[in-house]
């Protein structure tokens, strides 16, 4: 791992009226993700996990090593990753590869012959790992994001709302998914912040402005407790 860039990751769960009440400081300092409509896009993912639910069990154990694998849509963009986020203590790192929609299908289904053999190392060690291990698919997670960039430490602010989720994984690709419910208080979202080795002075100023503490929030979590 020591050829790992290891980044902190910091999460909030805060009213919806506290993040209006930061925004226009906050917008003075960070640029909206160019990447967005309205400063917005909608994301779905699916959860993978072992047939008895490994990597939950880890997150629910608390473990200092911890790994999630998903299949992350960016629903504007068409754009499709499967991503296998590690997390190490309070920091991590994340390796995605790109995937066409075709692959995509064959992924939801749990097949993963698409990574098999392809002179790409990456795709190489998700195969080995996911078809090994016998991942299947899980749960689908869908939120809205308010994303910004600032350009100090690679900073990167999130804000998730209207989470939900559904076991329904079949679905992932319908242009919509009925069978989801809230696994979040509609009033509450997840600000998230993430860096590289520290967060300049003012971004502490608004964060602090919010007077609460970060929590260990897992979307893949809440959701697996919801829907079971």
């Amino acid at each position: 791992m020591k050829d790992k860039r290891l980044r902190n990751e910091l999460k909030y769960v805060i009213r919806k009226t506290d993040f209006a009440k930061i925004r226009g400081w906050l917008e003075c300092y960070v640029k909206p993700d160019p990447y967005t409509i309205d400063n917005m896009y909608h994301v779905r993912s699916l959860y993978f996990d072992t047939l008895d639910s490994k990597d939950l069990q880890c997150n629910l154990d608390g473990l200092f090593l911890k790994e999630k694998f998903r299949l992350r849509y960016y629903m504007q963009s068409g754009q499709l990753r499967l991503e296998r986020k590690v997390k190490i203590g309070e920091k991590g790192y994340k390796d995605s590869v790109s995937l066409s929609r075709d692959e995509g299908e064959k992924i939801v289904r749990g097949d993963f012959s698409p990574l098999k053999a392809t002179g790409d190392k990456m795709r190489d060690q998700f195969y080995v790992k996911m078809a090994a291990q016998v991942y299947v698919p899980k749960t689908i997670i869908l939120f809205d994001r308010t994303p910004y960039v600032y350009g100090v430490e690679d900073t990167r602010i999130t804000f998730d709302t209207a989470v939900s989720a559904t076991d329904v994984t079949s679905a992932f690709f319908d242009e919509r998914i009925t069978s989801s419910i809230p696994i979040l208080d509609g009033r509450f979202g997840i600000l998230e912040v993430k860096y590289n080795r520290y967060i300049v002075g003012v971004l502490q100023e608004v964060f602090a402005a919010l007077g609460t503490n970060p929590v260990a929030n897992s979307k893949y979590t809440l959701a697996r407790m919801y829907n079971h």
